[in-house]
């Protein structure tokens, strides 16, 4: 049994292997992260593709450094890389916010 995906997530992935179809855009809206999750772990590469484009039209000064750090820890490098330059982009706003002290040296280097 696998009990660390939920059964939405499962089905996703189980309808992309079979017929190539990716899900719509109000299943990615609320699970886009536990799909990339899923799909980093089971190498699913093309749906990883599609989540990460979508994360990406997605980033905000609110959300970006958690996105980075998710990102890094999941080795989606075109996310992770989105979110450097969104944050270079943004350096301003983002660089009072609290988050930036959870961030690794690493990222911080980056």
């Amino acid at each position: 049994m696998i009990y660390d995906i939920s059964y939405e997530i499962m089905y996703e992935l189980v309808m992309f292997m079979y017929s190539d179809n990716y899900p719509d855009r109000k299943f990615l809206e609320q699970n886009a992260v536990s799909l990339l999750r899923a799909c980093q772990k089971y190498q699913f590469h093309g749906l990883s593709e599609v989540c990460q484009l979508y994360l990406c039209d997605y980033l905000r000064v609110e959300s970006v450094l958690s996105m980075l750090i998710f990102a890094d820890e999941m080795t989606c490098t075109y996310l992770k890389q989105k979110c450097l330059m969104f944050i270079a982009q943004n350096s301003k706003r983002i660089s009072n916010s609290p988050e930036i002290n959870e961030l690794s040296i690493e990222l911080k280097h980056e």
